[in-house]
């Protein structure tokens, strides 16, 4: 995992959440028992495998968020992981997710598209592939959590490396998408009539 990418999506977000995974197995006087620490900014959660671990003073001297910073900033470190996420390795309702041969840019945000089995359309922004060390070996899969939204669970093998909620598909969007596709049939069509 990339440090210093999670650090620029924390900072552009204003939000940095460290998550502890509870260890499963029978506390043996090590504190804290946590099995594995994830790190959010509100939209994605990585884990923070290989680093010891970390409380709130010890994120922001690594990410350089002094007190002045700190002001403009949530700084949060939950016990527990949040409800309605799933955060293991397998899952059975995962569905394999196709990355698009295609990127897109909207409002400044550049976006890769991807398509569900049921052949929907989820989009994430590229900045949160940036903290993975190889994305092009990672594959893929659409969960839903609790509250019925779908987010995009970022698999490497059989391990999890990430959760990422998706772009946001709105109206404006499908209005363009679908001049897109009715400006590249009218260029097609004048191309075969040159033929």
């Amino acid at each position: 995992m990339k440090l210093t990418e999670i650090k620029k999506l924390c900072k552009a977000s204003g939000c940095v959440r460290l998550i502890d995974e509870p260890s499963l197995m029978e506390d043996n006087g090590a504190v804290p028992p946590v099995q594995r620490q994830w790190i959010s900014d509100g939209v994605a959660c990585y884990p923070l495998d290989g680093l010891p671990y970390l409380e709130e003073e010890s994120i922001c001297a690594i990410f350089d968020i002094d007190s002045k910073k700190l002001a403009k900033m949530t700084v949060t470190h939950q016990p527990s992981l949040p409800e309605g996420m799933d955060f293991t390795d397998q899952h059975s309702g995962d569905d394999p997710l196709e990355q698009l041969d295609l990127q897109m840019s909207l409002g400044g945000n550049a976006l890769y598209l991807f398509r569900d089995g049921a052949g929907a359309l989820v989009m994430i922004k590229t900045a949160y592939c940036k903290p993975f060390e190889a994305w092009d070996e990672c594959e893929c899969y659409k969960r839903v959590d609790s509250a019925g939204r779908p987010y995009v669970a970022v698999m490497s093998g059989c391990i999890l490396r990430g959760l990422i909620y998706p772009y946001k598909v709105g109206d404006a969007l499908m209005e363009t998408l679908g001049e897109v596709y009715n400006a590249a049939g009218v260029a097609a069509q004048q191309e075969k009539m040159k033929i």
